[in-house]
């Protein structure tokens, strides 16, 4: 059984949990453990901006500053959920080979 197949054939790829929110130390694992101190202040930032702002404002946001100061602030480094730590990600895959 090809188990990353099932996920494949998933259309709506955003439904599926790849990650928990935050830093190992919060609980989560959507980035590895932070570099510096400031990368907790950026993380909060960034996920408090998404919660409070509509996604229409957000994404025309991001097309107007792609590549200024104001992107870069906000940047965290490393992929979200693309580290050897990542503990959901099998677990989702391990969901819907059960389903």
């Amino acid at each position: 059984m090809n188990v990353k197949g099932l996920v494949g054939i998933c259309t709506k790829k955003n439904f599926l949990i790849h990650w928990r929110i935050g830093f190992p130390s919060w609980g989560g694992d959507e980035y590895g453990p932070p570099q510096r101190k400031m990368d907790h202040v950026r993380l909060f930032a960034k996920h408090f901006g998404i919660a409070i702002t509509p996604e229409w404002f957000s994404e025309w946001v991001v097309k107007r500053l792609k590549g200024r100061w104001i992107e870069k602030l906000f940047r965290v480094e490393g992929y979200r959920g693309a580290w050897e730590g990542n503990d959901t990600c099998w677990r989702m895959a391990a969901d819907l080979y059960l389903c």
